[in-house]
């Protein structure tokens, strides 16, 4: 009877063996799909910043005239509506009268004075930079634990790097905005359309700076308990 039992679980065994081989095969391969879709993007916004570095090295010898460029360039601007009432028609038997009292929209230009183009391509290309950073940090992170060594104290760094880096690209993305917006405000005409340097559409999609903030908090909780655990496994 005992040797009948301890055959039927030496039967199991390998059954379980060759199960958890599977599922860490394709835990493997779900991050190998992971690291590649994310280097796509490590590329794609490396592309982008070496454009928009040539651009600044274009405009900045044409920092008092403005400048042609190849293809037109976009820049954000804010404005309000300039009648007073607007009728919406919720139902046919519901008409309401509405204001609109914020808006942002982009214009495509491809002439631009030579200064203001190379400052908005600077905030650009340093937003641009912080996220090809983060994209490397996480990079490193999933490598780790493809490699079976993810709760480290470096991976907990990393986490307090990208978190940082998404409070500065908020930040740069922000003052893109405002930069452009302040610019344009007095340069632009259009039918209805007031343009203003500062509306409630520059300070939208705060929960950005929330989770950035809590992100930089389990960082560091990552971080201290993966230091404990080193020392633990030091201790031993």
């Amino acid at each position: 009877m005992f040797i009948n039992k301890y055959c039927l679980n030496y039967d199991k065994y390998p059954k379980g063996i060759e199960m958890e081989n599977q599922t860490i095969s394709k835990r493997k391969s779900f991050i190998y799909v992971l690291i590649l879709v994310f280097r796509i993007f490590y590329f794609l916004f490396w592309l982008s910043s070496f454009l928009v570095f040539m651009v600044a090295l274009y405009a900045l010898p044409r920092l008092d005239i403005s400048v042609k460029l190849l293809q037109p360039f976009e820049f954000p601007v804010l404005f309000t509506y300039a009648e007073k009432e607007a009728l919406v028609n919720w139902s046919p038997d519901l008409t309401t009268e509405v204001q609109m009292n914020y808006g942002m929209g982009v214009i495509e230009t491809a002439t631009v004075p030579g200064g203001f183009l190379f400052v908005y391509c600077l905030i650009i290309l340093a937003s641009l930079v912080c996220i090809i950073l983060s994209i490397r940090y996480t990079i490193r992170i999933l490598k780790s634990l493809r490699g079976g060594s993810f709760f480290i104290v470096e991976n907990g760094i990393r986490l307090r790097w990208i978190a940082v880096l998404s409070i500065v690209v908020f930040i740069t993305d922000k003052l893109g905005l405002i930069v452009s917006s302040s610019y344009m405000r007095d340069k632009l005409d259009y039918p209805h359309l007031k343009f203003s340097a500062f509306n409630l559409y520059a300070i939208v999609n705060i929960e950005t700076i929330l989770s950035a903030l809590f992100l930089l908090v389990i960082a560091e909780v990552f971080r201290v308990g993966a230091k404990l655990k080193q020392e633990n496994d030091l201790t031993i």
